[in-house]
């Protein structure tokens, strides 16, 4: 190979559904040494293809193989700009997390479901690609969700102090970092991270998101309905636990809501429902934090080094003031570890793809559940 520190692309596509975030880097020890960074936006078929996806619905085989076909092409197109400036042969293999249509690791039997098309992708970049990384996870008794925590451990570590990383994609997860080990020390979903939020601003200022939490700031939270949205059970469930789409989605916000409004008299004013919606993501992610820390019997305000935020959460402002008074912790983003909060998530895969590459089992039992060390992904060659 004509370098000898080879080059890795991850593209990550999360549950926002706007499109591929994609990098591409290189890993020399403890350091990621990124070269380029990039992102292809999803049209808008594209984008409803997938959201119907999201839940049974006629013909669904055809819709979804023709939808990863398309992804398939953008993911190319991406590739080809990270590719650019470089000999191609340098890059070892693409990551492809693909998107998630479903995420069902509660059901007998569980399963999850990323639309990829990995051997298109292969043959049109002529580089060998990963895809499928959560399968083998859910079949040796994981939850195939997170998988990050390994790519955090690994990368922000300290040696001194736990460390909590904090990801707000969609869904909100965390990752307990120990001083001086190989694996993390705890890691799951803590609940909705950006999802209702988006829902919400969409349905009523027709905005994809709520741009900072600006909206959110001119509400105010309604404590009653904050207190009716954590009545949840999944708040309260034992780790290692994941979610997604399937439980925090449209339905569920409308149910809460109606049940919410038969109970209480008086209108609920829409920046207020944002708001509450906004406190519900400090909230949750603020007891996960309390469940990791028990369990792994440490004092977060004596023993944490702080939070670091990474994912699309980490750029709402309103949010992020809300963590700071909830967890009363330092919240930075995870520029300060050396890495932008929106690339972390597609250097993960990266590094998972190279991780598959490379033979190397991952350790996720205190994440996932998984029952033993696996090596994740299924691999196209060029």
């Amino acid at each position: 190979m004509p370098s000898k520190t080879p080059y890795y692309i991850g593209l990550m596509s999360g549950t926002s559904l706007d499109g591929i975030d994609g990098v591409l880097l290189s890993f020399t020890g403890k350091k990621i040494n990124l070269i380029k960074h990039a992102e292809i936006a999803y049209p808008k078929a594209l984008q409803q293809a997938f959201f119907a996806l999201f839940t049974p619905a006629n013909n669904e085989i055809e819709r979804s193989q023709l939808a990863g076909i398309i992804r398939a092409e953008l993911a190319a197109q991406l590739v080809d700009t990270l590719c650019c400036d470089i000999d191609r042969s340098q890059v070892r293999a693409i990551a492809d997390h693909g998107q998630t249509v479903r995420h069902c690791p509660n059901v007998a039997p569980p399963y999850s479901v990323q639309i990829h098309q990995g051997a298109r992708l292969a043959e049109l970049s002529s580089i060998t690609t990963v895809v499928d990384f959560r399968s083998k996870d859910i079949a040796s008794g994981g939850q195939g969700a997170p998988l990050v925590p390994a790519f955090h451990q690994a990368f922000f570590s300290c040696q001194k102090q736990h460390r909590l990383i904090v990801n707000i994609g969609g869904i909100c997860n965390i990752s307990l970092l120990k001083p001086n080990d190989t694996q993390a020390l705890f890691g799951f979903d803590t609940g909705p991270g950006n999802t209702l939020m988006d829902i919400w601003a969409t349905q009523h200022i027709n905005k994809a998101y709520d741009h900072h939490g600006n909206w959110a700031c001119s509400g105010e939270v309604n404590t009653a309905l904050l207190a009716h949205f954590m009545e949840d059970d999944y708040f309260m469930r034992t780790p290692p636990k994941s979610t997604g789409r399937e439980h925090f989605n449209l339905a569920w916000l409308t149910d809460k809501l109606a049940t919410f409004k038969s109970r209480n008299k008086g209108p609920l004013e829409a920046n207020d429902v944002q708001a509450s919606l906004t406190a519900l993501t400090a909230h949750s992610l603020t007891l996960g934090i309390a469940q990791a820390c028990a369990q792994a019997d440490i004092d977060p305000h004596k023993d944490l080094d702080g939070l670091y935020i990474c994912g699309g959460g980490a750029f709402n402002a309103c949010l992020m003031t809300a963590l700071k008074t909830q967890t009363e912790l330092a919240v930075r983003s995870t520029e300060a570890l050396g890495i932008a909060p929106k690339l972390v998530e597609a250097a993960a895969f990266a590094w998972l793809g190279a991780q598959s590459i490379g033979q190397n089992p991952i350790s996720l039992s205190r994440a996932t559940g998984a029952v033993h060390p696996n090596i994740l992904g299924a691999i196209y060659p060029a």
